[in-house]
């Protein structure tokens, strides 16, 4: 790979960083005015809403993998999201260990909330571009975390 090649990669991977940085700043400032949530939270039961509505739960497992993060994350996010009335922790069944987790009517109503705020932001973020940048952006940024094939 050329020099200027790799300077133009790594011009990209820096700005892919800022925009993430920044953006996952203000997203999770709006968040915590709206609803006095963090964004991991309010991504945990943004899930759990949409599993809650086909009447089922998930596991602290389940929630880490929708949302990206560790198992120890997902559980303290259970846990903060469970002493806020926001997550209700369901035991039972062979193994006690084992809890499920269904979002709350107070969980429901903060997600709503952050919904909006994260409407607004998006917004904003996203007004330089027309429809059609933003669906090219979608499917580069896509493109660039599927699989890669062996």
């Amino acid at each position: 790979m050329s020099v200027s090649a790799q300077r133009n990669d790594f011009q990209l991977l820096r700005t892919l960083w800022r925009v993430a940085a920044s953006t996952t700043r203000e997203i999770d400032a709006s968040c915590q005015e709206a609803t006095e949530c963090s964004l991991p939270q309010v991504l945990v039961l943004r899930t759990l809403a949409a599993i809650s509505d086909q009447e089922g739960t998930l596991s602290v497992s389940d929630i880490a993998r929708a949302v990206g993060c560790t198992k120890a994350n997902a559980g303290q996010l259970a846990t903060k999201l469970e002493e806020s009335g926001r997550v209700k922790r369901l035991t039972g069944g062979v193994d006690a260990r084992y809890a499920s987790l269904r979002v709350t009517a107070k969980g429901r109503a903060t997600y709503a909330s952050a919904a909006d705020a994260v409407a607004d932001d998006a917004k904003r973020i996203f007004k330089k571009l027309n429809a059609e940048e933003k669906q090219q952006l979608l499917a580069l940024l896509q493109k660039l975390t599927s699989p890669s094939p062996l």
